[in-house]
This record gives C-alpha cells, sequence and structure tokens, in this order.
C-alpha cells in the first residue's frame, strides 16, 4: 500500500494522492471547464485534491467551496516558492515568503466575535471530547474570536456533521478526507464540518482528533495551509500539485521559513499539536482583541555621528534604543504585566522600506525592548540620497491603545 500516512495523518490530500491516473482534476471530464477556469484564476491549483462533492467541490484536499463561493473568488497571483531567506532578505522581502497565511476571506469580528458549533451528540465521546479541546485551545489564546457548542444545529454558525467514504470503495471523482471545511463568506465562518466516520467510529481513535478539529476550524475562519506553495516541507513528497496556488495573504511577523508543529501544516505525522508561537502570532495577527493596555514607545539617544560632507552634502546617523513600555491607564500610573499570549505590531525598516509585523511578548514583562534603531540617511543638496535606516518602532493595532 503506498504511503499510508496520507490516509490517515494527511489533513488535506485525497487518500490515493500518489496514483496519478485518478487524482488530476485537469483529467476529470465531470467537473465544468469554467469551474476549473474561475479556481485557477483565483489562484487555486486544480492538477491534485479537487473532486465533486455533493452540489459543490473539494479544493486541494479539504476545502469545500460551493459554485457560489467558487463564483465569488477574486483573481491573486501567484506567489514565489522560497524555502529559505538570508538576514536582508528576511527585511526586504515583501510578498509572501513560507509562514502563515489568510485566505481574502475572513470572519468579521467587531469586539469579540463569538462562533458557536454543534455537534450531533450521536458522535461518539472521544470524538466529541476533540471538538471540546480544540474549543478550549482557541479560546485559551485570548484573540478576538471566541467558540463555544450550541445545543442547536439552527443556531450554530458551524455544524460538525457526517459522511462516510470508503477510500477502497468510491468513484474516481470522490476525496476520501479525514474531516474537511471551507472557507468564510459574507463574514461568516463556514458553516459545516464533515467527519468521514470510515476513520472516525466506534473501533477508531487517534490522538490527533483536537488538533483535526481545530485544523478544519481554521479552514472555516480563513486560514490557508501554513506551507501551501510548498507542500513537500510536511508531505515529504514533491508532486505536480505540490503548490496550491494563491489567493493567500501571508501573515506578517510569522517566520518567513517552514515551521514544525503548527496546526495549519498541509500534512500531519498523526501526533497531536496544540498551538504553538507561531500559530499564536498568526491568529492574534489576523483577529486582534483590543485590550484595555496602553503602549508607550520610549526613545533614548546612544549616539549622534551626524556629519557634513563638503559644502552641500550631509549625513544623518542617529542610534536610538526603543523600548516598549505597558500601562493599565491612559495616565501612564500603573504598569500593565503581560499575560495571556500579549501582542503588539511594529514597523519593520531596511532602507526606505516599511513592513508590519507582529512579536509574542513573553507573560509577566511590563515592557519589551525593541533594540537599537538607527536613522541613517545621507543627503545631497537637501535631497535624500541614501537610506540605510533599520531598526523597529511601535505601529497601531487593534489589540492596544497607543499611548498619548
Amino acid at each position: 500500500m503506498k504511503k499510508i500516512y496520507y490516509a490517515f495523518f494527511f489533513l488535506i490530500t485525497i487518500l490515493s494522492a500518489c496514483k496519478k491516473d485518478n487524482g488530476h482534476a485537469e483529467n476529470n471530464t465531470e467537473i465544468p471547464i469554467e469551474i476549473i477556469q474561475k479556481l485557477k484564476a483565483a489562484g487555486f491549483d486544480t492538477t491534485e485534491g479537487l473532486h465533486i462533492h455533493g452540489d459543490g467541490y473539494i479544493v486541494e484536499g479539504d476545502i469545500l467551496l460551493t459554485k457560489t463561493d467558487i463564483d465569488g473568488l477574486s483573481e491573486n497571483p501567484k506567489s514565489k516558492v522560497i524555502l529559505g531567506l538570508n538576514v536582508k532578505d528576511r527585511l526586504l522581502q515583501s510578498k509572501d515568503p513560507i509562514g502563515h497565511y489568510v485566505s481574502n476571506l475572513l470572519t468579521a469580528n467587531s469586539g469579540v466575535k463569538n462562533i458557536s458549533i454543534y455537534i450531533n451528540p450521536s458522535f461518539q465521546q472521544y470524538i466529541i471530547d476533540g471538538l471540546d479541546l480544540a474549543i478550549a485551545r482557541y479560546n485559551a489564546l485570548e484573540f478576538g474570536l471566541t467558540f463555544s457548542r450550541s445545543m442547536s444545529s439552527s443556531s450554530a454558525d458551524i455544524t460538525i456533521s457526517t459522511t462516510f467514504i470508503d477510500p477502497n470503495n468510491k468513484p474516481s471523482n470522490v476525496t476520501a478526507y479525514l474531516m474537511a471545511s471551507g472557507l468564510p463568506s459574507n463574514g461568516n465562518p463556514y458553516n459545516q464540518i464533515l467527519v468521514n466516520t470510515y476513520y472516525y467510529n466506534t473501533s477508531s481513535f487517534y490522538s490527533d482528533i483536537a488538533s483535526t478539529f481545530a485544523h478544519e476550524i481554521g479552514h472555516a475562519i480563513g486560514f490557508r495551509h501554513t506551507d501551501y506553495m510548498n507542500r513537500a516541507f510536511s508531505c515529504g513528497q514533491v508532486t505536480q500539485g505540490n503548490n496550491e496556488g494563491g489567493n493567500a495573504n501571508h501573515v506578517r511577523g510569522t517566520s518567513p521559513d517552514p515551521v514544525s508543529g503548527s496546526w495549519m501544516l498541509a500534512c500531519a505525522n498523526g501526533v497531536d499539536r496544540p498551538f504553538i508561537d507561531e500559530d499564536i502570532l498568526a491568529l492574534n495577527g489576523t483577529y486582534p482583541r483590543l485590550r484595555n493596555v496602553y503602549v508607550k514607545q520610549v526613545s533614548t539617544l546612544i549616539s549622534d555621528d551626524s556629519y557634513l560632507i563638503g559644502c552641500c552634502d550631509d549625513r544623518t546617523l542617529l542610534s536610538n534604543n526603543f523600548k516598549l513600555e505597558f500601562y493599565q491607564d491612559q495616565n501612564l500610573t500603573v504598569p500593565y504585566t503581560t499575560s495571556n499570549n500579549f501582542v503588539v505590531k511594529v514597523f519593520e525598516y531596511s532602507g526606505s522600506s516599511q513592513l508590519t509585523r507582529v512579536f509574542l511578548v513573553p507573560n509577566g514583562a511590563t515592557s519589551y525592548d525593541l533594540g537599537t534603531f538607527v536613522t541613517d540617511i545621507t543627503y545631497s543638496y537637501g535631497t535624500e540620497v541614501q537610506n540605510n535606516t533599520s531598526g523597529y518602532s511601535i505601529a497601531p493595532f487593534g489589540g492596544y491603545h497607543l499611548a498619548p
């Protein structure tokens, strides 16, 4: 049996991913060409993991899209595959390094938005327990979304439903998966997660069920796979459909290199995966929760080595230490001690380029050292001719107040 771990541990790919004769949507004449064209225009890869599912389609193995969803997709260029960046490139890189990614489609959250989830009580208890653990893990992060269990499917934002697909006895145009979900629409999360009871049943127990639920909830609120354009990182196999396409936006501040253990990796190894720091940054950076914390930036001059060059040129060369201080009150008299995954957003400078990224501040801190900010600009006759400025400074963010 080829690559059996795909069947049990692959969160996004079809069971028969290594069988090229029936894994390519390009050869599936039952999928209308206009559907394939629209998916391609939106940046999705259609060579693998695209199959008919009910009145919709499964894209990239575990993302459900109806025809209406597909009609609403917007074109987005494919991004370049980058396996590693040096320090300079990390500062200058402005488009889609490998890291955390969100869809163009996100869940609206004004203040803190609660998402209710209904699961039929007929599910096995270990499956229900897995969902509850996934919900608890999300809520422990204290970001801009919260999750709760609903006792009624009619009032739930997301419903957990069953399906049964035997990977050994299925049509070639049907995907065999562990679970599947979709992407948000109209500011709402995708409304269902399908659980394949061929795998999750009375005789089967999987230790990573909580992280599998968390993964599909991640799709429902807009997250793409961490290594969506290079699945070889987590899947260990380069295939024709290795790049899952575009329509994904990098969460600035998450690592520019692949990170092991993320809850949104394309493939899993069967081991439970609680959220890692990169995941916490991605969730807080995408859905911040406003806290009554005031952040003050303090600048301390280290050196001023500015000088004139001849009669008409000059160079501004200043070094400052930038530190952030946290307070509970607007008058900045009561220090705030960070807790529960406090995140700050900063501007990152490299020359005249300015990017934004987020930092996870350690619990228990009342201040955070951003390090040295160097202003290094050369002027000729009053006109800037060279800029080698580097460092970080505080940026506005939905998770805190800027000190007056």
